[in-house]
């Protein structure tokens, strides 16, 4: 891809370890949110280990480069779309990204087996 945000080959391995470690970091209808309940802004607070996303919000933190250039789009839902397109993957519908935390983990899931399938390997952060 000749695209600068392009997405880790186990993206959806990487965010299922996160959620499954801690549940409490998926939480619909936030992009990034702090401990302290508040939205995160900065790529700093965007990147800390202890912030929770949604799952567009976990697409985005998980690019290298993307939270350096999120809050210069008014789109997040499209963004992380845009993402996993230019990483050769499908978008996801964006009822997904407005829903419920267990509709968000299935796609998780799903997309995580289907890595584990292509031979994409789980590696740490």
């Amino acid at each position: 891809m000749n695209s600068l945000l392009v997405a880790p080959h186990n993206l959806f391995q990487l965010i299922e370890m996160s959620v499954t470690a801690r549940p409490e970091l998926l939480k619909a209808f936030h992009w990034h949110e702090l401990a302290s309940g508040k939205e995160a802004f900065v790529e700093d607070q965007i990147l800390d280990e202890d912030t929770a996303h949604c799952l567009a919000g976990w697409i985005v933190s998980l690019t290298p480069n993307a939270a350096r250039f999120e809050r210069i789009r008014q789109d997040v839902d499209t963004y992380a779309n845009e993402i996993l397109v230019n990483s050769g993957r499908k978008p996801i519908p964006l009822a997904i990204f407005n829903g419920e935390e267990e509709d968000m983990l299935k796609v998780i899931r799903m997309r995580a087996r289907a890595e584990e399938k292509e031979g994409k390997t789980c590696q740490t952060k």
